[in-house]
């Protein structure tokens, strides 16, 4: 939308559409795996599930509208909108936890937090256009936006099964008891990570354009806006590392003071994770998806190994490292090993160290 603004109802109808088949489609996954006999959930687990599941459908048209105003530079118009839609679903939620409301009330309000922020965004939008704009399908911009996208689909993919096996390793070598111990320190950890997601969606369209206009210029500011985020993610960790005792103490009480040490180690992690994110756009840009999809699935190899021979030593605590050492082996070391993509990890590595040789 950035590179063809005339094309924007044919771009913009065209995602809008591909994103409903996916949802629709992941719909039916997800309701075909409750039904078959790999075990029995309870009803409990089934309605979770089934409260869950409109939160895919009615996610895919703001994402599309979102991104519309991203790429006019415009996020300031419904920005303010997305903060009070997620001020009240938390309110909601921690509402009905303290009234003992069921937990299926609880997860209920992500699909009708998504719902009314798409009804605001689309009532934004048409007051942005000024006029009647019919978004159209386009066999030709469907097919193109599907080649660019399916690597970024099977990337997302594979990230979040490099991220998420230690967990299901865990439960299945030590028990739920250690699993749970574990998650603990996790959210705590992955909560920081909305921080980059909400600075870099407005940043992509400004790149893009900068990249057309000054390739050089492009690379001076995203140094910057690495080095920043690098260094934010770093004070983070460090504040978190000093004072994790009372912050797991406030949020899950004495009873998770096991998650301390792993939290202390999980939570540097998110260094990594923020550089990959900035990466993540500088690759989109370059169009080196298909080259990165090879760096979670290096990912997801280094975890899985790892897990196997330490979870079992050291538990919890090994799975802890294991998570940090598979961000590195992915963010770092692989792209080192591809000559499109060895100078962004020399990127970040000088971003770290300051004093590194250029």
């Amino acid at each position: 939308m950035v590179r063809r603004p005339q094309n924007v109802p044919r771009i913009l109808g065209s995602a809008l559409y591909c994103l409903l088949g996916l949802s629709l489609a992941a719909v039916l996954l997800a309701v075909s795996a409750l039904a078959l006999p790999w075990g029995k959930p309870g009803q409990g687990f089934i309605l979770l599930v089934l409260c869950h599941l409109p939160l895919l459908v009615l996610n895919s048209p703001g994402m599309c509208l979102a991104a519309w105003f991203q790429s006019r530079l415009q996020d300031k118009k419904h920005l303010p909108y997305g903060l009070l839609v997620n001020l009240i679903r938390v309110s909601g939620k921690l509402g009905i936890a303290w009234a003992g409301g069921p937990l299926w009330g609880v997860a209920g309000m992500e699909p009708v937090a998504a719902g009314v922020r798409t009804l605001w965004l689309a009532r934004l939008w048409k007051k942005s256009v000024g006029q009647k704009v019919r978004l159209a399908w386009q066999n030709a911009q469907a097919a193109s936006l599907w080649k660019q996208g399916w690597p970024l689909l099977l990337w997302g993919s594979l990230s979040l099964v490099y991220q998420s096996i230690d967990q299901v390793m865990l439960a299945a070598m030590q028990g739920t008891q250690s699993t749970g111990v574990y998650l603990a320190a996790v959210r705590l950890s992955r909560v920081w990570i909305t921080l980059p997601t909400l600075i870099l969606p407005s940043m992509l369209p400004y790149l893009t354009q900068l990249k057309a206009k000054d390739p050089t210029l492009h690379m001076v500011r995203t140094r910057q806006l690495t080095f920043a985020l690098t260094w934010l993610a770093i004070l983070t960790a460090g504040g978190i590392s000093l004072f994790t005792g009372p912050l797991v103490q406030f949020m899950y009480g004495a009873q998770y003071t096991e998650s301390v040490p792993i939290l202390q180690v999980v939570i540097w992690s998110n260094v990594l994770a923020f550089q990959a994110l900035v990466r993540g756009q500088w690759i989109l840009l370059e169009g080196l998806q298909r080259i990165a999809l090879l760096f979670p699935l290096m990912g997801a190899i280094s975890n899985v190994t790892a897990n196997y021979f330490l979870i079992p030593r050291w538990g919890a605590m090994g799975a802890a490292w294991t998570t940090l050492v598979s961000q590195v082996i992915a963010v770092m070391l692989t792209p080192l090993f591809f000559k499109p993509t060895r100078d962004s990890s020399l990127m970040l590595l000088r971003v770290l160290v300051p004093w590194w040789p250029r």
